[in-house]
């Protein structure tokens, strides 16, 4: 027994097998070219179009974003180029001024924070003023009660108007807090 005789038998097996799939493949674009004869449904036809526009438009898209990020690329090189030139040109002064002017954005930085700061304080020290007012109301007409019966209606709203002067309360001083130590950045 020799190799090219071991050899030729699986070969003419894969032929075989390739030709095989040939031939499905020819039945299979027979049945496919036959099925293309019939009209499309209006519906598939309307959504083809759909998709066919979205892909245009897509298309535009892609181009207008190539060329705008051209346009930026080249802007950003002249800038480059720009503010080489004036660095050159004005050597040290730039390194000398840059702490100046990053010390005023800081401070300006500083004081917006400040100002936020100061403005939540405001707040909550407002909605203490009315949650503490809710509060004595509450007890007032719960003590003005003639009857000494027991309300359960009115113990509760004291019990959340309570809770609510707690709540109130706390924010008030953190928010104290935060703005003190806000004020106290803005100084420095």
């Amino acid at each position: 027994m020799s190799f090219s005789s071991v050899s030729s038998k699986p070969s003419e097996n894969v032929d075989n097998d390739d030709h095989n799939d040939d031939n499905q493949y020819n039945e299979i674009a027979d049945k496919s070219d036959e099925s293309n004869d019939e009209p499309l449904d209006p519906r598939i036809q309307i959504e083809l179009e759909r998709a066919n526009a979205a892909t245009s438009e897509i298309n535009n898209l892609e181009t207008q974003l190539d060329e705008a990020q051209q346009i930026f690329q080249t802007g950003f090189s002249n800038c480059k180029q720009c503010l080489a030139i004036l660095a050159k040109k004005l050597g040290s002064c730039v390194d000398r001024a840059r702490p100046f002017f990053e010390a005023c954005k800081q401070a300006e930085e500083a004081q917006l924070e400040t100002q936020k700061a100061a403005q939540e304080y405001q707040r909550s020290v407002e909605v203490y003023r009315v949650a503490k007012e809710t509060l004595s109301l509450a007890e007032s007409k719960l003590l003005k009660t003639d009857q000494r019966v027991f309300d359960a209606a009115w113990q509760e709203y004291v019990n959340h108007a309570t809770m609510k002067v707690m709540q109130a309360e706390q924010d008030k001083t953190r928010s104290e807090r935060t703005h003190e130590e806000k004020s106290k950045l803005y100084i420095e």
